[in-house]
């Protein structure tokens, strides 16, 4: 039996988990995990200062006590503290503006629009509430595909209409700018998909997936990933809000020619095709598992590569590692080694089959066996644990990040490398610590336990994946 001692819901997990009791809890998961997002970006040049380190400690440590309250605003207020407290740069505006500025939220009324479409509207409010301005004047810039809107905004929220000019099909960023006395104070980046003939491709796709067979006998990643990204467009067309930025306009371009191959009964999805997926790999018992894949264009020449299978927290999902944890880091992490990496999503209190997962992935990419890694933060540290201890021999090394708990020898276990990194700030600290004298009473041979000075939960996964991947690189 494994034990486990760290919290079962952690900052990241709600993020992008449904434990927010506001109306607008994807809103609210779409907004923080932006927020987030712009502070790791930041953080990545500040991350060695032992001085920005401690600020930023106390900082997200107040954003985790709201996490854990169910305050999603508060939450973004401290995470975007965080980012303040960084970096202030050049001919900054005036005193309080960028607070002011940064408490606004930006929402756009679609973010999947069709290309004959004449106008966006768009709102902007204070997401929590900021510095008051005094008398300084503010306005709002929208930037949109050669489109663009500036109004004044003169009370606490502000609803103003973007006129969308002709324009070629993409995915754009939406730049919005907060002005305050005439400097910029906040800018605000978000995805805008513009396509031809939105809801006529859509009913499409629709109608010929409803033809496919729904046997769980027979069914196949490609059918099931094909039906998961017609239902993600679908969501995104009735105006709802997703977790984080989606490229809706390159999803559906895939998803068409993903059904034509389907059609044909040829592979979409295989060795020669490379970059980031949204993957459904379904299960033997029926239903499917939600992945991010990466596919490297190494995997084309078919020699057997690495593969990086990495957990999220409690409550969160494949986005997290692909999106957030360093905005995306691990990605690149594998890029550079021509590693290919899965992200699949866990429920709260059930672990991703990672075995059958693994497997189900070996039917179409080449995957070496020997060299499958585990990486986890918290609740995905004790899942990968878990693992590592059910089946030792199926993994060549293990990361567990920001968790806790104990195991007890079994056969293999003592040989699997494994690598337990916590923050000295961080409240799985002493759990981290138990975690790796019991991995050394087992007798595994190679256990690396690092602490970091002034890291607490938050950014320990941003903090330590280079040191894991080293790790990984010689185990």
């Amino acid at each position: 039996m494994i034990r486990f001692h760290c919290a079962s819901v952690v900052l990241l997990a709600i993020v992008l988990g449904p434990l927010s009791a506001r109306a607008d809890g994807p809103f609210d998961r779409y907004e923080v995990g932006r927020r987030l997002r712009e502070f790791e970006a930041a953080w990545d040049l500040r991350d060695r200062d032992m001085t920005a380190r401690s600020t930023v400690s106390g900082l997200l440590q107040r954003a985790v006590k709201g996490f854990f309250a169910g305050r999603m605003p508060d939450a973004g207020k401290n995470v975007t503290e965080a980012l303040l407290s960084l970096d202030t740069g050049p001919d900054p505006p005036p005193p309080g503006a960028s607070r002011w500025a940064e408490s606004l939220f930006v929402k756009p009324e679609s973010r999947l629009l069709d290309l004959s479409a004449t106008e966006l509207p768009i709102t902007v409010g204070p997401y929590y509430p900021g510095e008051p301005l005094g008398g300084s004047p503010a306005s709002v810039r929208v930037s949109l595909a050669g489109s663009r809107v500036e109004a004044p905004m003169t009370g606490d929220s502000l609803t103003l209409t973007l006129p969308l000019k002709p324009t070629i099909a993409g995915d754009h960023v939406m730049l919005t700018e907060i002005l305050v006395g005439g400097k910029v104070a906040a800018r605000n980046r978000q995805t805008i998909s513009l396509v031809e003939r939105r809801d006529a491709r859509l009913a499409t796709l629709q109608e010929t997936l409803s033809k496919w067979p729904s046997d769980p006998k027979t069914a196949t990643a490609d059918r099931e990933s094909a039906r998961a990204a017609l239902e993600r467009l679908r969501a995104l067309a009735a105006r709802r809000t997703p977790e984080s930025d989606v490229p809706a306009a390159r999803i559906l371009a895939e998803l068409e020619e993903q059904a034509r191959a389907v059609e044909a009964g040829t592979p979409f999805l295989d060795k020669t095709r490379s970059g980031q997926f949204w993957v459904a790999v379904p299960r033997k018992a029926g239903g499917s598992v939600s992945t991010r894949l990466f596919v490297p264009a190494a995997a084309a020449t078919g020699k057997p590569l690495p593969l990086v299978v990495a957990l999220h927290g409690a409550g969160g999902s494949e986005n997290m590692f692909f999106e957030t944890y360093g905005h995306g880091a691990i990605v690149d992490r594998c890029k550079e080694r021509g590693w290919m990496l899965v992200a699949p999503r866990s429920g709260f209190f059930g672990s991703a089959p990672i075995d059958e997962l693994v497997d189900e992935l070996a039917k179409i990419y080449p995957i070496d066996p020997k060299r499958v890694m585990l990486v986890g933060h918290s609740m995905g540290a004790a899942q990968a644990i878990g693992a590592a201890q059910t089946a030792p021999r199926k993994y060549a090394a293990v990361a567990a990040l920001g968790g806790g708990g104990s195991v007890r020898a079994v056969p293999g276990l003592a040989a699997v490398p494994f690598f337990v990194g916590v923050g000295t700030d961080d409240f799985a600290r002493d759990g981290a610590r138990r975690l790796a004298e019991s991995l050394r009473r087992a007798k595994v041979a190679n256990v690396q336990f690092r602490e970091y000075e002034h890291v607490e939960h938050l950014a320990i996964v941003q903090i330590s994946l280079g040191d894991v991947f080293r790790f990984f690189d010689h185990p």
